[in-house]
């Protein structure tokens, strides 16, 4: 579970994993925030932001949009295409991860079509293997697991 808010007219409240990383709990605080808005109950464990998985409830494709609009404004990205050094840059300045903004960026059409899937399987490398760094560091990887994503 990345994060969950409870619709409550008394005592409305929204809880996020801790054990994720700072940028994705910014990021599942900006999610929970649109559904306590829109009084809408709902268990947030996508990752998915870009709206092409299926069987993803509308209402968390709604709020992971408004997070990312929120989060990496669409206005801010002026050049026609972006790389690696600056998905590296956007993820250290906006504090969100180098995934969410290599989607945001491709849903854009910012990321040329020819580099993505190779961007993409570098990027996607990089959160496992930096996943897989803090588990080990944390002590909850003992399992010796190999694989995360």
């Amino acid at each position: 579970m990345r994060g969950l808010f409870i619709s409550n007219d008394r005592f409305p409240f929204i809880i996020l994993n801790r054990k994720d990383s700072i940028s994705a709990q910014i990021f599942s605080l900006v999610h929970e925030l649109t559904h306590f808005f829109r009084r809408s109950d709902a268990v947030s464990n996508s990752l998915d932001f870009r709206g092409v998985e299926k069987g993803i409830n509308p209402e968390e494709l709604f709020c992971n949009k408004v997070a990312a609009e929120l989060l990496l404004p669409a206005v801010e990205f002026r050049e026609r295409y972006y790389g690696k050094s600056d998905i590296d840059l956007f993820s250290r300045i906006y504090k969100v991860s180098k995934i969410f903004v290599f989607y945001r960026l491709k849903g854009l059409g910012k990321i040329e079509e020819h580099l993505s899937d190779d961007l993409e399987k570098e990027i996607q490398k990089e959160t496992e293997l930096n996943l897989l760094r803090r588990m080990d560091e944390s002590g909850l990887n003992k399992g010796g697991a190999t694989r995360i994503i």
